[in-house]
């Protein structure tokens, strides 16, 4: 097996200290890696609830909230249609009962 001098290159009694220190500068770069790593982690755990709430949100709009207006509106069509039916009748019976030539 050949190995290639760049492995060997930081070692021996006068390059001990350059190995340790060329350990402790790739350790330090690992660990600011994983904070960042760590970091945007908890922000995607932050944001995926957030959308889950905001799912329910317009889940709950959806199926609760807006066929409920709906549900009012067809209940105040309903009844002003039948204000309508309501009061012609009142005036058809109105011009039956006076005549409709005596209203002109």
């Amino acid at each position: 097996m050949c190995f290639p001098s760049l492995v060997f290159e930081l070692t021996g009694l006068g390059r001990g200290g350059q190995q340790i220190q060329s350990c402790k500068k790739t350790y330090k770069s690992a660990v600011q890696m994983l904070v960042e790593l760590a970091s945007q982690q908890t922000s995607f755990v932050i944001l995926d609830e957030v959308i889950k709430m905001t799912n329910r949100r317009v889940n709950a709009i959806e199926h609760v909230i807006i066929p409920r207006i709906e549900n009012t509106i067809n209940y105040i069509v309903s009844e002003l249609d039948e204000q309508d039916r309501e009061e012609f009748f009142r005036y058809v019976a109105f011009f039956f009962s006076f005549g409709f030539w005596a209203l002109m």
